[in-house]
């Protein structure tokens, strides 16, 4: 089989928007000092190959001009699972600024916009920061939170923050797996504590997998994390025990 081309992508892509093919997973964002379940982060999943990852699916969909078709089809899924899921605890979503600012997103969120954190997703970069934050401005009128994904990994996070006052600022993976053994990066991460409280932001660790990691997180400040060793992305099913 030859590489896939444009149009074998875009007929790929049709076919899960027409069968609305993705299944979402449940991760848990924990409280670290009292092991409560506080949210879930929907993420997800696609048929065929799972070494073909949800990013390059999103990718995928991006250049063939159906980004923001797949993420609405994304979040639609996710927030019907909304309902079942105990009303203390919240729930996650990633959207890139162009589906943010499409005019039904805020439609998408259902009943309970309140319990909904949306996380900006790094497929595309912001080019109208001004422009975003009217598009969030809906969502902060709900009650809705806005959190920065993967801050840590590039300059292009610190122009989220400057342009979107988040809630809640997410480590990336790159800093909590090198946090208890690199002394730079553990004072990088201690300083980026800093600064979100500094702004009134909350702060949740990404890509936890070790006892290790949670000591280190905790002893400079981290009160939220999520990963594997915390739990694994699982169907709401098995994501609501944690809660039962």
């Amino acid at each position: 089989m030859g590489p896939e081309g444009p149009e074998d992508r875009n007929e790929r892509l049709l076919q899960v928007l027409r069968d609305h093919r993705i299944t979402p997973v449940f991760q848990p964002i924990v409280e670290l000092d009292t092991g409560r379940v506080i949210a879930f982060e929907a993420l997800s999943r696609f048929p065929g190959d799972p070494a073909y990852t949800p990013d390059r699916w999103f990718a995928d969909a991006w250049s063939v001009g159906l980004g923001t078709e797949l993420e609405l089809l994304a979040v639609r899924m996710v927030i019907d699972a909304l309902p079942e899921i105990p009303p203390e605890v919240g729930l996650s979503i990633n959207a890139s600024p162009p589906t943010i600012a499409a005019g039904s997103f805020m439609h998408h969120l259902g009943c309970e916009p309140h319990r909904v954190t949306v996380e900006l997703t790094e497929h595309l970069d912001i080019d109208d920061v001004s422009g975003l934050r009217s598009a969030l401005a809906p969502l902060a009128g709900a009650g809705g939170k806005t959190a920065i994904d993967d801050f840590g990994s590039g300059y292009a996070n610190l122009q989220h923050i400057i342009g979107v006052d988040p809630d809640w600022i997410k480590l990336d993976i790159s800093i909590t797996e090198r946090i208890q053994e690199d002394s730079v990066t553990h004072a990088l991460a201690s300083s980026l504590v800093g600064f979100a409280t500094d702004i009134n932001a909350g702060v949740i660790a990404e890509g936890v997998e070790t006892e290790e990691e949670l000591d280190a997180l905790q002893e400079i400040g981290v009160r939220f994390a999520q990963g594997f060793h915390l739990g694994m992305p699982v169907p709401l099913d098995e994501a609501l025990e944690a809660v039962a």
